[in-house]
């Protein structure tokens, strides 16, 4: 359900001071009395947007969002992360807030403004973690209604979970045996979904030429207290290792690797051990190796996964 203002110059005041005391709060985010701080900024919002925004009505048939995207979804840290939102009416402006702080905005035409539009994130902003960084997002549009001459405006507020994957596309032990291949291996996440804690995990070899090379992968998930799953492909029965290289094709494998058996943070700490391996065999082996290991605790929140995640 969206909001209504009278026009007047009355809301424009309302947002540029809304958003000045915004950025004023985030001055002071590394400082101790940071939320000593923000709380009295928003207070002081608060109360200037009554004073200035005086033509405020209340709620009323107004824009809406239809969609916002990506809610609830992945990022990977150090890549542009877009941020999409449609309406039912076109909009004049729209801003996207990330934990409190406004972080971009855009202002169109008042009549002839689109009903969806983007915003382009440094995600190098908003840094991610193996265990997944949680961020708020709080998205913002406005339309004029110029039948009623009232400014109208609505709001969506979505998670993001931001992870930074491990990877490596040098050998373990150099120099390369086989040169012409290309392999990479990569530690997506390693995470608490408040049942279970899982490492992803993937491979990728690629051969230009037709000489005999062959490729597989092994992964491993150790954790306190635990046995440790280990999983062989493609030759978990000791079937050959695929080949590589012209009609052959390339080499791929990932795979999620899940302690769930009575997985409690509030009672006891966890170790979590990821190894992912990609071998390739020629003359010899090369090992393309990530080891890495992560404490999980009672301080660690659970990742929310998205529903098309749950459902696979």
């Amino acid at each position: 359900m969206g909001f209504v203002t009278q026009p007047n110059g009355q809301w424009l005041l309302c947002l540029i001071i809304k958003h000045t005391l915004l950025a004023m709060s985030s001055f002071d985010k590394y400082e101790g009395e940071n939320d000593v701080c923000k709380t009295k900024v928003d207070s002081i919002a608060v109360i200037l947007a009554a004073f200035m925004c005086v033509g405020f009505v209340g709620q009323s048939r107004a824009i809406e969002i239809t969609f916002v995207w990506p809610g609830s979804h992945d990022s990977y840290a150090g890549f542009y992360s877009t941020h999409y939102v449609s309406t039912d009416k076109p909009i004049y402006h729209v801003s996207w807030c990330i934990n409190g702080d406004l972080a971009g905005s855009k202002t169109f035409d008042a009549v002839a403004g689109p009903t969806s539009t983007y915003y382009d994130f440094n995600q190098a902003d908003y840094p991610g973690h193996l265990k997944g960084q949680k961020y708020e997002v709080e998205v913002e549009v406005w339309e004029w209604d110029a039948d009623n001459e009232v400014f109208r405006f609505d709001t969506e507020t979505y998670t993001i979970y931001v992870f930074k994957p491990m990877f490596t596309t040098e050998v373990e032990e150099p120099p390369k045996l086989a040169p012409n291949v290309y392999g990479y291996s990569e530690l997506t996440r390693q995470y608490y979904t408040g049942d279970a804690i899982k490492i992803d995990c993937s491979v990728y070899a690629y051969n230009p030429f037709e000489t005999r090379i062959y490729a597989w992968s092994r992964f491993k998930h150790s954790l306190t207290g635990k046995h440790t799953i280990e999983r062989d492909h493609p030759n978990p029965n000791g079937v050959e290792p695929q080949r590589i290289g012209g009609k052959y094709g390339s080499y791929s494998h990932s795979d999620t690797l899940s302690h769930d058996d009575n997985i409690n943070l509030d009672a006891r700490s966890y170790k979590s051990g990821a190894y992912v391996r990609l071998l390739v065999e020629s003359r010899g082996t090369d090992n393309y190796f990530i080891d890495n290991f992560v404490t999980f605790d009672s301080d660690d929140e659970p990742y929310d996964a998205p529903d098309d995640e749950l459902d696979e």
